[in-house]
């Protein structure tokens, strides 16, 4: 009889998700139930952010052979649906709980106390997993696998790390393990589905917890290998519409010239996220190729308009190098869009007032910008900037449970006056409204009302506005924000 490993995907409970289409493919469980199929075993993914009846389809797989459940997690509500999930196996089955991802990874020791932890894979799960499972099915013990964490005895054992894979030496994602459809976006002509072409990041934004994740390595699948999963997906499910869900595509400018190129051969669109320094040390050759190549998109990481918030975050660039690199986007005519971070310790009212005037300045010098939400600062382990919200007063939760709360809010900085905390929460709401609703082909009330309020919330935003926020409510009481 087939022995069947279970993965679970919680339900992240991102703001306003229901409305910005369907959700990212699954791709950490997708890339470990890989790994799990081609060492014999059969996988069941069950994603919880598509599916109602998950519970129903959990009993399903529990009356198969099945060694263990395997759930992947960040800080956050998913830690409080992954719960959800871990708790409703055990009440019908005594298998093993398996969690992984960033939170159980990065504190591994505190996941475990919860009696609905029984094992962590730390950082990568392919090889772990791969090596865990055939541990559990043959009733081996765990203390030679590396880049575990486990229970034994009543006590929390922890492994060595494992190394780092090598991404061109995986099988490439073995996509019929879920269904493909429900993870399309489709647009006028387009059919749009994310896919990652690399791992980690070189950088040290001390805001980041992918430094500590990935230890600040950065891997990457080469040309060849990128080309045949997109080539598949092309032919597979008819898509022309590519998200590259990278921590940042263009790191290695030889890799990412050569991978454009190829691009344009396709006929197809693609999105990416690009930092401020890798646009200005592009020439103008790799400007226009990426532009011609179909690239629909750029993500840019600004982060702040203050030079001392982005010294402090470590973005290694200031504001006048935001600007240099958004008119040299404007020249050759590449449509962007900023992301900005509010909320940080020692950030002033006058720091707010920079960054708000360099989302403005952007806009008005290239009319092919958009505004990302002001992003509120989560402080969330693995970041330094989290010891230093620590130190301004932060209480960090004590247990698994209570981090399931802990996410983009308000709530997460009391180092704050209240007026401070008005503006900051007013402007995450506000600052999507400084571009066109149409954009990003929402639903038509979502539109209708954005534009309505669009106005409005410039208005909020130019002469930082933020008392009697009656929007707030009404999008609460309309269940549009939370």
């Amino acid at each position: 009889m087939m022995h069947t490993v279970l993965l679970v995907q919680p339900n992240a409970g991102y703001f306003l998700q229901e409305h910005i289409g369907r959700p990212l493919v699954p791709t950490g469980i997708l890339l470990v139930g890989t790994a799990l199929h081609h060492a014999g075993y059969q996988v069941k993914i069950i994603d919880q952010r598509i599916e109602k009846d998950w519970k129903l389809q959990v009993l399903e797989v529990l009356k198969e052979n099945v060694i263990c459940l395997g759930i992947s997690c960040m800080t956050g509500t998913q830690i409080l649906n992954g719960l959800e999930i871990a708790e409703f196996v055990r009440s019908h089955s005594t298998i093993p709980i398996v969690w992984g991802g960033v939170h159980p990874t990065l504190l591994a020791e505190q996941t475990l106390e919860n009696e609905f932890v029984d094992i962590v894979v730390r950082r990568e799960g392919e090889e772990t997993m791969v090596e865990l499972t055939d541990a559990l099915k043959n009733n081996r013990s765990l203390s030679g696998i590396r880049g575990v964490s486990y229970k034994e005895s009543g006590k929390i054992a922890h492994n060595p790390d494992r190394e780092f894979i090598d991404l061109n030496k995986q099988p490439l994602p073995h996509w019929e393990l879920i269904d493909m459809h429900r993870y399309i976006n489709a647009k006028p002509g387009y059919n749009s589905v994310s896919i990652a072409t690399s791992r980690g990041c070189p950088f040290d934004c001390k805001y980041c917890f992918v430094n500590a994740f990935h230890k600040r390595r950065w891997r990457a699948l080469n040309a060849d290998n990128v080309l045949k999963m997109i080539t598949f997906l092309v032919n597979k499910y008819g898509i022309n519409w590519f998200q590259f869900d990278d921590e940042e595509f263009f790191i290695d400018l030889g890799r990412s010239r050569e991978l454009v190129g190829q691009l344009k051969k396709l006929n197809i669109r693609w999105e990416a996220l690009i930092r401020v320094d890798d646009i200005l040390r592009m020439d103008s050759a790799f400007l226009k190729l990426i532009k011609q190549s179909g690239c629909i998109l750029l993500g840019v990481g600004a982060e702040s308009g203050s030079n001392k918030m982005l010294e402090l975050m470590n973005k290694k660039i200031t504001r006048e190098d935001i600007i240099e690199a958004n008119r040299k986007l404007a020249k050759y005519h590449l449509k962007s869009e900023f992301y900005f971070m509010v909320g940080l310790p020692t950030e002033t009212l006058e720091d707010l007032r920079k960054t708000v005037s360099l989302a403005l300045q952007l806009k008005k010098e290239n009319r092919r910008v958009r505004i990302a939400s002001f992003f509120i600062f989560t402080p969330v382990p693995g970041c330094e900037l989290h010891d230093l919200a620590v130190a301004h007063g932060l209480k960090q939760p004590d247990c698994l449970g209570k981090w399931g709360a802990f996410h983009h809010s308000i709530d997460n900085t009391a180092w704050f006056s209240k007026d401070m905390q008005r503006a900051i929460r007013m402007l995450a709401f506000t600052s999507p409204f400084l571009n066109d609703p149409g954009d990003t082909y929402p639903p038509l009330y979502v539109k209708v009302l954005g534009r309505l309020y669009g106005p409005i919330a410039r208005q909020r935003i130019k002469h930082l506005f933020f008392y009697f926020p009656l929007e707030i409510f009404l999008a609460k009481w309309l269940k549009l924000y939370y």
